[in-house]
């Protein structure tokens, strides 16, 4: 994952010495706090500009994105072509350089995923036009509810995997021991890993994942609480901040959260995490020096790991062990976890 940072920081070297120039609108999503959109809310696109309205096309897809974080050849659009004027059975408003789109009530009930397509060829009103697609994952979420039943959750060891492309390249993985109270309060430690045996960055085989234990790896802290209402079970963190080491430079995310949905994987019949991870602010620090970038939201997935392929080294909650074997960045919050976690 470091070397998607270490790419980046010297692109933004090159870029910001470069003689500007009229470059075409991008799009960005602007994400509700939590990074998920209660059901029925409609989803703001805002340009950098003002466009020209005939040029703006979305596509919606109902899937998750593959390996090489691109929607799978045979896929098939939810919403195959929204324009302004028609939208299927949604609809698409535009008011100067932000644009609304309301889905359906069918397709905004919590619990929804998607990821949003503004597609190529938009135009600001001089003319300058993108050439790449935009893709970006939503999430809906149930509205707030205050009584939950008794949680239950696979305790144990996780593998999560969150792909950031805006507005850093990076893939996030993470091996995490989660542990659920009955009343849904959860603690979450994790430790970055790095694939091995030639497996692609955003694997999720545990048998092809090592915890990185030079002084470039890093550790994760998140409490927060898991809902069930009626067998529907939601997960909310708390906001947390995550710093990775990059060689001489410190990347520092603020305002971390996950909210997502536990499910149960089909083939093995333990609890999966699907989801969204949105952080408020990027800051990459050298020395003195502080480079702020804004906030984002991505997808999120975490599969359970059975003890036999949990990788060595990776921090645990329970045994004083919050730092496993990781001798990078590793800074455990003050009365963490909460004392109820390991009773």
């Amino acid at each position: 994952m470091n070397s998607y940072f270490k790419s980046l920081t010297l692109f933004s070297v090159f870029f910001f010495s470069c003689q500007v120039y009229d470059a075409p609108p991008e799009p960005s999503v602007s994400f509700p706090e939590g990074g998920a959109y209660l059901e029925g809310e409609g989803i703001e696109i805002v340009f950098s500009e003002v466009i020209d309205s005939s040029t703006l096309q979305l596509r919606l897809w109902d899937v998750e994105r593959n390996v090489e974080n691109e929607i799978p050849q045979n896929a098939k659009p939810t919403i195959k072509k929204c324009l302004l004027k028609k939208c299927d059975t949604s609809k698409l408003i535009l008011k100067k350089n932000i644009a609304t789109l309301a889905l359906n009530e069918e397709l905004s009930k919590g619990g929804k995923s998607y990821v949003l397509e503004v597609q190529s060829g938009l135009s600001d009103k001089e003319g300058n036009t993108t050439a790449i697609n935009y893709f970006f994952d939503l999430q809906f979420r149930n509205a707030p509810m205050q009584k939950s039943d008794p949680v239950e959750f696979d305790n144990g060891v996780y593998i999560l995997l969150a792909q950031v492309d805006d507005p850093i390249p990076a893939v996030l993985t993470l091996i995490s021991d989660i542990i659920v109270l009955e009343d849904g309060t959860f603690a979450l430690v994790g430790a970055e890993g790095d694939e091995i045996n030639g497996d692609p960055k955003n694997t999720r085989n545990p048998e092809n994942l090592i915890v990185d234990t030079t002084t470039q790896g890093y550790t994760v802290y998140a409490t927060g609480k898991i809902t069930s209402i009626g067998g529907k079970r939601t997960l909310e963190s708390d906001t947390f901040n995550v710093t990775i080491p990059v060689g001489p430079l410190d990347v520092e995310m603020e305002g971390v959260r996950i909210f997502a949905d536990i499910l149960k994987n089909v083939d093995t019949g333990k609890d999966q995490i699907e989801g969204s991870l949105s952080f408020e602010k990027v800051t990459i620090i050298n020395g003195d020096r502080r480079n702020e970038q804004g906030g984002g939201t991505t997808a999120l997935i975490a599969d359970f790991v059975p003890k036999e392929l949990v990788p060595t080294g990776n921090p645990t909650l329970c045994d004083n062990n919050l730092c496993g074997e990781v001798t990078g960045k590793c800074d455990p919050p003050s009365n963490f976890p909460p004392s109820q976690i390991c009773e």
